[in-house]
């Protein structure tokens, strides 16, 4: 699910941000990347992005309820400082 994402579409992002809508990529094991100021990241040994893709589909408070790729749900308290490779698409010029 992950195939047609590319590093431009990733942002390094706080997760206490996320709603209902966005998706966010769990890397594979051992994936490494770096982060800009900006959030933007860049990948080290892995091309293309991929990981498990997942999706909010409700929010109360800390908690997180995001469905993933293969339809698989689940619900968990976000910790404080918790980030993740928030997937923020960017228009491609041709």
């Amino acid at each position: 699910m992950t195939a047609a994402l590319t590093w431009q579409d990733l942002r390094h992002r706080p997760a206490r941000d996320l709603k209902a809508g966005d998706q966010w990529i769990i890397p594979p094991a051992f994936a490494t990347y770096s982060a800009a100021p900006d959030g933007a990241v860049r990948g080290h040994g892995w091309e293309p992005p991929t990981g498990t893709l997942w999706r909010v589909v409700a929010r109360d408070g800390d908690k997180v309820t995001a469905v993933d790729q293969d339809g698989r749900e689940l619900t968990e308290a976000l910790p404080r400082a918790a980030r993740v490779l928030k997937v923020e698409r960017r228009a491609r010029v041709a």
